[in-house]
């Protein structure tokens, strides 16, 4: 009974607002994310602010959550999605405007679902009240810890007379090693129930200022959000596949030129052999949710080294007498130079574009890097800068790296180029959409750039690779996408 008189009294007063238990409430959060301290800037400095919008609903009396977002991932991308927790074993992907929605089945969700209902203070405290057995030892005086299951790092937590204040979680953070996590809520002129803002602080440097924004829904909308859009049947996809899977796939393209397919879901790699060993495109790292209470790795488990480390026993495996002679980072965002570490251990060279070139080889140093194949061979990280071009000769497949200067993604980027092949290697500035006209409108300013890019740089016969889907473009359809409406208007923006 006191442990219900508990979470009556912290969860009260939401409780009694909604005394239909039908109806349920929307908690926002509507503010801005710093890119640059997120790792995913347009250079690898904060101060770049995008806008940023997080709704959580979180029916009480059970595990079921909604979330959805609507923010820049990207200076070049901003994301709008949405994803259903309806019970304990699955995860609906929300297609609204076009169903059907996906459905993942078989998939263990709790401990998911749970990281973001937490988002909620008031759920956050009524849980850790029905759950004193997560308390651990270790708190400073006036804080409490907790260990969360399925979560190897404590999360230090002040609640006040009810309220929750500061969260401080740790996280594995690419390019930062581990760092802390802090969520400070500021309860000045806060309701009862809910704060009136949040500062998220990574390392100490501030990734998300936001205002808290809760709107109650309908009995209507309450129960609309568990059912599929559309009234359609959601596609069902097996639960191995969420949230992210690594199944590393060897697609030979040319003799001796592949393409590692799926070394995590939608991350595909170049790799060259070459007389004195393999060339690599690009150093996978993992995906920190930092969204979620605590953050979580979409990969859980691998750290921030793992993924690569993953990739360099894939090709040892496929390529048991070649060594790994190089790997090229092409750009300075965690997901794609994070895992760097992982070649260095095997002695390989680290390549990059010369504006970035010092901060990579520092942030690969850190010291607050987590113990790695890297630091157990007592080995340190050195990034050779790329200026413009720089042609690794080689008597079976030369190949060159190629500058291609500042972009609407990042500041600076590096392409791999196979003069033989005529193939080109590029990361996040172009994905393939084949049979179409025009590119994706979400993704124009980049596409638009590259390909007229690609129109003064490549021959006519090239073939264009990316990072993020396994299909390669001929250069004639970039020629189309470049004289589309969606082009010219992209082109007459920028310009003005």
């Amino acid at each position: 009974m006191a442990r219900l008189l508990l979470v009556l009294a912290l969860y009260g007063a939401v409780a009694m607002v909604h005394a239909d238990p039908r109806s349920l409430r929307e908690f926002c959060l509507q503010g801005a994310v710093d890119l640059g301290v997120r790792g995913q800037g347009l250079h690898p400095s904060s101060g770049q602010t995008h806008p940023a919008r997080w709704c959580v609903i979180a029916e009480p009396g059970s595990g079921r959550v909604y979330f959805s977002s609507d923010a820049a991932i990207n200076a070049d991308v901003r994301e709008e999605f949405a994803q259903a927790y309806p019970d304990s074993r699955s995860v609906r992907i929300v297609n609204a405007q076009h169903p059907p929605d996906l459905a993942f089945v078989d998939v263990d969700a709790t401990s998911e679902a749970a990281r973001y209902r937490r988002i909620v203070p008031a759920v956050l405290v009524s849980e850790l009240a029905e759950h004193p057995e997560w308390r651990v030892e270790g708190a400073a005086e006036g804080w409490q810890r907790v260990l969360y299951p399925g979560s190897d790092l404590p999360v230090d937590l002040r609640v006040v007379n009810g309220r929750l204040h500061t969260l401080r979680a740790m996280a594995d953070l690419p390019l930062r090693g581990r760092v802390g996590v802090d969520w400070h809520w500021d309860w000045a002129d806060g309701s009862a129930a809910d704060p009136r803002r949040l500062r998220i602080e990574i390392g100490g440097e501030v990734f998300l200022r936001a205002e808290v924004d809760v709107s109650d829904l309908s009995a209507e909308e309450s129960q609309g959000i568990w059912l599929p859009s559309g009234g359609q049947t959601p596609v069902e996809i097996p639960g191995e596949h969420w949230p992210s899977r690594v199944a590393p796939r060897l697609l030979e393209l040319e003799p001796g030129v592949f393409q590692v397919r799926n070394v995590r879901t939608g991350f595909h790699h170049l790799v060259v052999d070459t007389e004195d060993g393999l060339v690599v495109a690009d150093a996978p790292a993992g995906w920190v949710e930092l969204a979620q209470i605590p953050p979580a790795d979409l990969v859980p488990g691998l750290g921030i080294s793992g993924l690569s480390e993953r990739l360099v026993d894939f090709l040892r495996q496929h390529f048991p007498q070649r060594p790994i002679r190089a790997v090229a980072l092409t750009h300075a965002h965690d997901d794609h130079a994070g895992g760097a570490r992982a070649f260095a251990a095997e002695e390989a060279s680290v390549y990059a574009p010369a504006a970035t070139a010092a901060f990579l080889q520092a942030s690969l140093n850190a010291a607050s890097m987590p113990a790695d194949r890297l630091s157990e061979r007592g080995l340190e990280l050195r990034v050779q800068p790329v200026e413009q071009r720089l042609r690794l000769d080689d008597a079976r497949r030369p190949l060159e790296l190629w500058s291609l200067g500042a972009n609407p993604h990042v500041e600076a980027m590096l392409g791999v180029w196979l003069p033989e092949q005529r193939i080109f290697f590029q990361s996040d500035l172009h994905m393939p959409n084949p049979g179409t006209t025009a590119p994706a409108e979400s993704r124009a300013g980049s596409e638009c750039w590259f390909a007229s890019w690609a129109i003064k740089h490549l021959p006519a016969d090239a073939r264009v690779m990316s990072s993020h889907a396994a299909a390669l473009t001929a250069r004639q359809q970039l020629e189309s996408w470049l004289s589309s409406p969606l082009c010219e208007s992209s082109r007459a923006a920028h310009s003005e």
